[in-house]
């Protein structure tokens, strides 16, 4: 029985494929022993301390159901591993979708990713301790997830379904409760007071997770109590289908006014559940509840990641085309696409996968898909003018093959291919039957859109596979250009802004005979890996230093990596220069990583890290200055977000988080 529901905002997330089948993605995990396998043994048991079967079990009953059974194989008696267990609750639930749908929804194919990987972006967390929540139509969004939790009972299979009626079928709770749970209206949400359901609905499972079917205008009913600012109380009011239809709206009750809902409690689920899933309208006979019978139903698919499984990781398709040439202060947008591609290519981890394609008519891979190699770098002469027409669907293709003959079809989910373009595809086959093959195995594409964009082409591609959209077309400044570029490839590393500064670099103090520009910022609970990042209009940032120092006056510095920066062009004379410093404070109490940003190799950089000994919380001071002993004025300077990866922490583990690399990203879509 579902303990709470959240709003949810639309987007995209699980698949539903055409023919009705599903694909979900589970992480499994145990909080109470953290770090558990699907293999270690587990005992279903009927109730935890946090949930209980008992409102299942009386549900089942008063249909002449036996108790819910449990999914441990008969042979083993009520322990068996957790494998075995899942294997069972998955093998129940599917048979509970395609007869609740008559057959015209199915589970294809299950996802399952062990020791807690993917915790924050699988479908399901699959998690042992506590209750279970779900977001309505939280399918259609990459970021909102339903939790499964105390999945040790033998009835959570039936919960699972109940929690996917809200998930995937927008359906609102049907069980009696009191207090400030329901809330309803009679004025279209204009006031808003508490409901009571005092007597649920017995018939559907988005009650007490039994049975495994959806009520409709023959059987659906719910009675209800309430205080109504100004008239006053309702008690007992019996709603059901057929009042919304008998011609008097003042006996159809109050409308829902709860967790997004604002249909009518007397409302049935039939008659909405077709207004979400489209493929659903028409199956349903009012009053026939009959089973369209298990013969017919495809077998479902479990896959089960193995825990030392190389992870997937990124390719960077850059635009340089013919149409990339449109100037920003006197710099070519294939110039831009080609700096950030390398940015990002070098803000990898050891151990990351990652990719560099440039593309016009034809791919060119200037960095193979492979593990990540510091020593790759493009020199100067290297930079590819723009020239050519533009095939996005063959870079697609070449991004998504180059995955493939790494890691397998059943590897890449979770990959992400960066699309730096114009979108303005104009040579080559569709693009669109690359966008769905990317999104049915689980491929992420992000479109940074540059030049004279086909925005409304880069928006539809990442909707269409989960992915997000930044338009840098708009901004004049090229500064400001490579301040957003930077910020959004920085947030794609899963890293949050902090505190940002935009002005000019001035004296704001002096000390041991050198002066210093310095702004204070506040330091988030749990941070970790905070990243400083420089930009100047003009000059090199290499030449600043930086130092943070926290509000006892203790202050971290950092080691200096130094790159020499090739020959320049004319072209990248007039480019206003742009540099990079970063820095990372480790906090204690938490499994740290060892970050190491850097900027385009073919620029001298600096990257800084930086530890701390105690917890980051609490206000900062970061401190720049020159080698110089005076600090010069920069005209137009940026400075980025500095920004930083929050986990929360669980005992000795991090949340499970896209760069951690002891938690694979599985990628809901």
């Amino acid at each position: 029985m579902s303990s709470t529901l959240l709003i949810a905002t639309p987007a995209h997330s699980s698949i539903i494929g055409a023919d009705g089948g599903i694909t979900l993605w589970v992480s499994y995990d145990n909080v109470d022993a953290p770090g558990a396998s699907v293999n270690d043994n587990v005992t279903q048991i009927n109730s935890t301390a946090a949930a209980s079967c008992t409102p299942t079990n009386n549900a089942r009953s008063a249909q002449g159901a036996p108790d819910s059974p449990g999914s441990c194989p008969a042979a083993g008696g009520d322990t068996c591993s957790g494998r075995d267990k899942l294997l069972g609750d998955i093998s129940n639930l599917a048979e509970y979708i395609y007869t609740s749908t008559h057959g015209t929804h199915y589970l294809r194919r299950v996802y399952v990713a062990d020791r807690g990987r993917a915790w924050s972006t699988a479908d399901i967390k699959w998690n042992i301790g506590g209750g279970s929540s779900a977001w309505p139509a939280g399918w259609k969004d990459v970021d909102l997830q339903l939790s499964l939790n105390s999945a040790t009972r033998k009835c959570i299979h039936d919960v699972l379904h109940h929690e996917l009626g809200h998930y995937f079928y927008e359906l609102p709770d049907r069980y009696a409760r009191s207090g400030d749970y329901y809330k309803g209206s009679l004025d279209n949400g204009a006031t808003v007071f508490n409901v009571d359901v005092d007597e649920g609905d017995p018939n559907t499972v988005m009650a007490s997770n039994f049975p495994h079917r959806f009520v409709d205008t023959t059987n659906a009913r719910l009675v209800l109590s309430y205080d109504q600012p100004g008239p006053g109380t309702t008690s007992g009011e019996e709603l059901t289908p057929d009042l919304l239809a008998d011609g008097n709206p003042n006996n159809d009750g109050p409308d829902r006014a709860h967790h997004g809902f604002t249909t009518p409690f007397a409302q049935d689920e039939w008659s909405v559940i077709p207004g979400t899933h489209v493929d659903l309208a028409g199956v349903h006979t009012e009053g026939d509840f009959s089973s369209p019978g298990l013969g017919a139903m495809p077998a479902v698919d479990v896959r089960f990641i193995g825990v030392d499984s190389p992870f997937p990781g990124t390719v960077l398709l850059l635009d340089r085309s013919g149409s990339m040439s449109v100037q920003t202060n006197g710099v070519p947008a294939s110039q831009y696409v080609q700096e950030a591609g390398l940015y990002l290519y070098h803000s990898s981890e050891e151990g990351d996968y990652a990719g560099t394609f440039l593309y016009n008519d034809a791919v060119e891979k200037l960095f193979d898909y492979d593990l990540y190699d510091p020593a790759n770098q493009l020199p100067t002469a290297s930079f590819r003018t723009a020239s050519g027409l533009t095939n996005i669907a063959l870079a697609l293709e070449e991004a998504i093959d180059a995955m493939i003959a790494k890691h397998g079809e059943g590897g890449v989910n979770s990959g992400q291919i960066v699309l730096m373009s114009d979108g303005k595809q104009t040579t080559g086959d569709s693009l669109w039957e690359q966008v769905d093959r990317a999104n049915g195995l689980g491929i992420q594409i992000h479109t940074l859109t540059f030049g004279n964009a086909d925005a409304t082409t880069m928006q539809q591609i990442a909707d269409s596979s989960g992915g997000s959209a930044t338009s840098m077309s708009e901004l004049d400044s090229a500064a400001e250009l490579k301040l957003n570029m930077v910020r959004k490839l920085t947030t794609l590393r899963d890293n949050s802004p902090i505190f940002t500064h935009k002005g000019i670099v001035t004296k704001t103090g002096e000390s041991a005979g050198k002066e210093y520009f310095s702004s204070e910022f506040q330091v988030p609970p749990k941070t970790q890996n905070v990243l400083f990042y420089v930009f100047l209009e003009r000059n090199n940032a290499a030449n600043l230093n930086i130092e943070l120092i926290d509000s006892d006056g203790q202050r971290w510095t950092a080691d200096r990596y130094c790159r020499p920066e090739p020959g320049t062009t004319r072209a990248l004379q007039r480019y206003p220069r742009t540099r990079c410093q970063s820095g990372q404070v480790d906090v204690p109490g938490c499994r740290r990583r060892q970050l190491q940003r850097q900027a385009s190799p073919r620029r001298q950089h600096r990257d800084h890290r930086l530890r701390g000994q105690s917890g980051t919380e609490g206000t900062y001071v970061a401190r720049l200055q020159e080698e110089r002993s005076k600090v010069q004025a920069h005209q137009g300077s940026t400075g980025l977000p500095i920004s930083s990866d929050k986990p929360e922490c669980r005992g000795p583990y991090l949340r499970r988080r896209q760069t951690d690399p002891d938690h694979r990203y599985v990628r809901r879509r």
